[in-house]
């Protein structure tokens, strides 16, 4: 990976369990309309781009933002992009899950029957070293928590720096360089 390229990153639309706060890692449930109208508006944020490749979670609410984007380049769907494996707290709002454990982050102590945090880190290193080995610009149309976990690695931060990183329904959000440096260039943009 160059000093030049950009990593972008799409946060598939608004789903009902997205909505509801609840998490939603491996279950495969559908857009809503809103999040049908989210990924068809995200395509006004891609259009200065010029991307050699798109890399897709295979799960409907990432495919289907990215057949609704409208955008045009080749592309993989990639399970290193599913959603982080919540375990035995798929399906649960952050609050209902502080009643088990008031302190829990899935950044720093990840999902009690599910992935850890250092799995969530081996599959961020893995996306971010299949990027490395195109030249150009890359897209990641995936979920929130595994999008902010693969910032932070890109970033050399820990994971727990990612409860900080905020990503909306149907956004945008932008990594590449500040001279050699790892960087932000714009996050959690929406249309």
């Amino acid at each position: 990976m160059g000093s030049k390229q950009r990593i972008v990153f799409v946060r598939h639309g608004q789903t009902e369990w997205a909505l509801s706060g609840k998490h939603t890692g491996r279950t495969d449930i559908p857009l809503t309309e809103q999040g049908q109208q989210q990924a068809k508006a995200v395509a006004s944020l891609l259009q200065n781009f010029c991307f050699e490749k798109a890399f897709v979670s295979p799960l409907q609410r990432a495919k289907n933002t990215f057949i609704l984007s409208g955008l045009k380049v080749n592309h993989e769907l990639d399970t290193d992009l599913y959603e982080w494996d919540y375990g035995n707290y798929e399906g649960l709002t952050k609050e209902q899950i502080s009643l088990q454990d008031p302190n829990w982050s899935v950044f720093t102590k990840g999902a009690l029957g599910g992935e850890s945090v250092s799995q969530i880190e081996a599959r961020a290193d893995r996306m971010l070293k299949k990027a490395r080995e195109i030249e150009g610009d890359v897209v990641f149309f995936s979920s929130g928590h595994i999008l902010r976990a693969i910032a932070c690695r890109f970033l050399k931060q820990p994971l727990s720096l990612g409860k900080h990183l905020v990503l909306s329904t149907g956004s945008l959000s932008v990594l590449g360089f500040d001279r050699e440096d790892p960087a932000i260039l714009l996050w959690n943009q929406t249309p």
